[in-house]
């Protein structure tokens, strides 16, 4: 799975014109939370309920919007340009 998953970010990578090395830079974090975000799910439901999951999700959100957030004010504004 994560070598189809590698494979599509990377056919991504290459047709928005973005540097190999990007792709090597962002590759850890992202198999990282893929790998480590279900099963962290999984011991919270066996321990709480299965029924958070849609409240899980929407904090995986909120902090993806901050960090993209903070990411747009440290570029200063400049990013996806």
């Amino acid at each position: 799975m994560a070598s189809l998953l590698l494979s599509i970010i990377y056919v991504a990578f290459i047709s928005l014109g973005l540097p190999d090395s990007l792709l090597g830079a962002a590759w850890p974090s992202m198999y990282g939370g893929a790998c480590l975000m279900p099963p962290f799910f999984g011991v919270l439901a066996d321990h709480l309920s299965p029924a958070l999951f849609p409240f899980y999700l929407l904090v995986l959100l909120g902090v993806m919007a901050a960090a993209h957030e903070a990411l747009v004010e440290a570029c200063g504004g400049r990013a996806g340009r």
